[in-house]
């Protein structure tokens, strides 16, 4: 997937030792959600594919308010109104065919994101997912969902994306994630984990306190 810290072959720029602490100290969490999500299945399934553009859209609207609020916990990160993903699940649902993308259900139960340290900690994990999205936005491609039909999430920034990646971790190693650097592992954790119960529940609200997580993907009841 894509909601995950960047595979060696892409991200290894200017890693640091809270972003290489970060990487090994997560990677059992990402492992999971990929395995989950399997967003690289062939053959492919559109209506699936819908169907996690809105649980995507679900999950980032409301830790989108939280974290890149201007004067918010991750004020320190470069270029944050840049960094909204959400337009873009807007646009790929619009143009999926469904009209009212603000309607579809919303996560309920992020991770606490309330400080700088743990800001970093849910953000590595969605601007991770950024550039990792690369390998889905070339797969997608092959199939033909471009990102004006489609495809605008997984293309994220486009050539920008290295530099982008470039820059967060710059501000993840010198910002205030590294005050705090158990904070900002504990909350990547989390982030991850929130997000594998998230795609498991078929779009229904979480609870506060879930339920243990599965091996595998739940099966999702069709909207």
């Amino acid at each position: 997937m894509v909601a995950s810290s960047p595979s060696a072959r892409t991200a290894d720029v200017a890693r640091g030792p809270l972003a290489t602490r970060l990487r090994a100290e997560t990677r059992a969490d990402h492992a999971a959600l990929e395995r989950d999500l399997d967003l690289l299945a062939v053959p492919f399934d559109p209506e699936t594919y819908r169907r996690r553009l809105g649980q995507f859209l679900g999950y980032y609207r409301p830790a989108e308010a939280a974290l890149l609020d201007p004067n918010g916990p991750a004020a320190a990160l470069p270029d944050l109104a840049e960094r909204r993903k959400v337009p873009w699940l807007r646009t790929d649902l619009r143009a999926l065919g469904d009209p009212d993308p603000d309607a579809l259900p919303l996560c309920r139960a992020l991770p606490d994101l309330s400080t700088p340290a743990r800001a970093f900690g849910g953000l590595y994990v969605m601007e991770g997912a950024t550039l990792g999205g690369r390998l889905i936005a070339r797969h997608l491609a092959e199939v033909g969902v471009e990102p004006e039909s489609g495809g605008r999430f997984f293309s994220a920034y486009g050539a920008r994306g290295p530099a982008m990646w470039g820059r967060f971790l710059q501000a993840l190693e010198n910002g205030p994630a590294s005050a705090d650097p158990d904070a900002t592992v504990a909350a990547a954790g989390e982030t991850f984990r929130a997000l594998r119960r998230w795609f498991a529940s078929g779009d229904e609200p979480v609870a506060a306190t879930p339920p243990a997580l599965p091996d595998s993907s739940a099966t999702r009841r069709p909207r």
